[in-house]
């Protein structure tokens, strides 16, 4: 492989010596990462409390990190980084670690930082690019919280490719498996002699190694033959973060992706939504798709909240009984999340604990009314405990039946006694369980075959997407639930937690049910989000970007100098998301008039000289007498 293969090494020189001068204008650097998608950026003011304030410092390792958190999208960004500052665009990525996604930072949280950690950091890098570290300065970087040699060899190689390596488990595999290496380390002493020894027995440059290493890894299936636990010299869950496969289905239990519009939001819950139904990172879209319509209505459910949306539309209420058609009755009907809950849990009990095949409600009903149907008998006898009713018929919607005394003819509800045969319960009903009960015990005696053989049940995951998720009142919504959706709190978590609804129906929230949420920032900040909601669930960034591998964003250059405005007029949560400026037809000037403009009038409460200034910063010509504004094309 020639080194025509690794365009990053000299984009990675370059932004490290860019970062060089930067010290002294970290929030500068923050807003940068910002300005290109990456994210989060809030820190912690005390023990117990949320990431309750910004982040207002970084070191240049942990910019690196922020850089490549996810192995999609890292390339993207830094081609994005690589134009705002002026140097090569990479083509690939070969070679480079991705960093852990959920330990990006070297430093601990600003409660914690009580020994200028961040300063630490800095004068680490300024002597790590001038060949001046010793063992003194790397044994005190390792004792800043969030730091190990892992972690701490990677951002070596991100800043110095050609004389760094980082030591992470892929590495340490191929080293010790193919060339009997010990890539055990504790000083820096140790890590430079291991350097000169890979040097003296592989002839190949270091970026080119780390390449070979994760091939080698893939080739493999993963992580063969694996240094044992007293081999690696710190913890496992430091030396995953270039498992990718593993860490990118190691996903929360409750999610919310947030941004503004048109960044990608549902289309990364329908392709999140589908790798956890499937159990495997999708490099395909088309693919996720596919198994995503595959699985809607079964192990996927979407939902769109609003204002309007209430907790006897998300978990369960009463409605008009539609299927009376005698007299207003209402019945119990269950939402959305409920529904979704117990089918997931119903999977989970039958995975641990099989049963015996039970015919379905279907199968059961058709054997029972058959007699009715083939006119072997005029109407079906149900003993109940002092007197008898008699079935007569049975419909799509219910079963007819008659009183021993006569008098008008009744019906029972079919969804209400398939609910209860699924169930193997009478559900709490009180006014017609007398009806109910003797139907149910005959149904269940058809149902269940004794000379049946157990069934094997796999397990699966269960996604509920819900799309606008800050649109609703979420108090109004989850009600006492939302302490249910913690994965502690869940079905097989430490601490499971079951309640009793109104309707006296006991409800637990299983642990292979995935919460999906989007939200849009322009139209509620996150800030503003529920404290109760904001504490349950991971929030992943999905802010513009202005490159993506494998598909074309249009007029890049406008795109940027409009959110660069945004940002500084209105703020983060504000901008035009790059979704807008890849359309088919490329038509600037039909995409600004008929999409853009009109987003930035309501942005800006039809400021008509905001928005115009914006639009002529861009690089726009602005048609001066009509209203509303619209563009005629760019400036030469």
């Amino acid at each position: 492989m020639t080194e025509t293969n690794f365009t990053w090494i000299e984009t990675h020189y370059k932004i490290a010596e860019y970062l060089s001068t930067k010290e002294n204008d970290q929030k500068g650097l923050i807003q940068l990462l910002k300005s290109i998608g990456v994210g989060p950026f809030r820190d912690k003011s005390m023990e117990g409390k949320e990431y309750d304030i910004d982040l207002e410092e970084i070191d240049p390792f942990t910019f690196f990190c922020y850089l490549h958190k996810y192995s999609s999208t890292r390339l993207t960004y830094i081609k994005a980084l690589a134009k705002k500052i002026g140097v090569p665009e990479p083509q690939d990525n070969n070679g480079l670690p991705t960093a852990n996604a959920q330990r990006v930072w070297m430093f601990p949280p600003k409660y914690q930082r009580t020994n200028n950690e961040i300063a630490r950091l800095w004068d680490f890098f300024r002597k790590a690019r001038n060949g001046n570290l010793s063992d003194k300065e790397f044994k005190d970087v390792l004792t800043i919280k969030n730091v190990a040699i892992t972690k701490l060899t990677e951002s070596l190689f991100y800043i110095d490719p050609k004389n760094n390596l980082p030591i992470n488990n892929p590495i340490q595999s191929y080293l010790k498996t193919e060339f009997g290496i010990d890539p055990k380390i504790k000083t820096y002493s140790d890590y430079t002699s291991l350097l000169e020894e890979i040097k003296a027995k592989i002839n190949l440059p270091f970026y080119q190694i780390s390449h070979d290493a994760w091939v080698w890894k893939e080739a493999n299936n993963g992580t063969p033959n694996p240094p044992k636990p007293d081999e690696v010299s710190e913890p496992a869950e430091e030396q995953e973060s270039s498992d990718e496969k593993k860490k990118q289905l190691d996903y929360s239990l409750n999610t919310i992706f947030y941004g503004p519009p048109g960044t990608g939001k549902t289309y990364h819950s329908l392709k999140r939504a589908a790798e956890i139904v499937a159990g495997r990172k999708l490099d395909s879209y088309d693919e996720a798709i596919k198994i995503y319509k595959e699985n809607l209505h079964d192990t996927i459910e979407l939902i769109t909240f609003h204002q309007n949306y209430s907790y006897e539309d998300f978990v369960q209420g009463l409605r008009p009984d539609v299927e009376n058609d005698s007299h207003l009755t209402f019945e119990r009907k269950d939402g959305i999340f409920k529904v979704m809950a117990d089918r997931a849990l119903k999977n989970l009990k039958d995975y641990h604990e099989p049963e015996k095949r039970k015919k379905t409600f279907e199968e059961a009903l058709k054997q029972f009314i058959l007699p009715l149907e083939e006119s072997e008998k005029e109407e079906i006898e149900m003993k109940m405990k002092k007197v008898s009713y008699f079935i007569t018929a049975a419909s799509d919607k219910a079963i007819d039946f008659r009183k021993a005394s006569g008098g008008t003819a009744h019906k029972l509800s079919l969804s209400t006694l398939r609910k209860m045969y699924d169930e193997e319960s009478t559900l709490g009903m009180k006014g017609l369980l007398g009806y109910y009960d003797p139907l149910l015990e005959e149904l269940l005696k058809i149902g269940k075959d004794s000379s049946a053989k157990k069934q094997e049940v796999v397990k699966k995951n269960y996604v509920l997407i819900i799309d606008e998720i800050n649109r609703a009142n979420i108090s109004r919504v989850f009600g006492e639930l939302i302490t249910l959706i913690e994965e502690d709190k869940r079905s097989h978590g430490k601490r499971p937690m079951e309640l009793i609804l109104p309707s006296g129906d006991k409800f637990i929230v299983p642990s292979n049910l995935y919460i999906i949420g989007t939200m849009n920032t322009a139209d509620k900040s996150i800030a503003l989000l529920d404290i109760a909601l904001r504490r349950r669930f991971d929030f992943e960034p999905m802010f513009p970007v202005y490159a993506i591998e494998g598909a074309i964003i249009h007029d890049t250059d406008v795109l940027l100098k409009l959110n660069e405005g945004i940002i500084k007029t209105k703020g983060y949560d504000f901008q035009i998301g790059h979704a807008y400026f890849m359309d088919e037809e490329n038509n600037l000037i039909k995409r600004m008039n008929r999409k853009v403009i009109p987003l930035l009038l309501e942005y800006y409460m039809n400021d008509e000289r905001e928005v115009k200034a914006l639009l002529q910063n861009a690089g726009l010509i602005v048609d001066e007498d009509k209203w509303p504004l619209q563009i005629s094309g760019r400036k030469e």
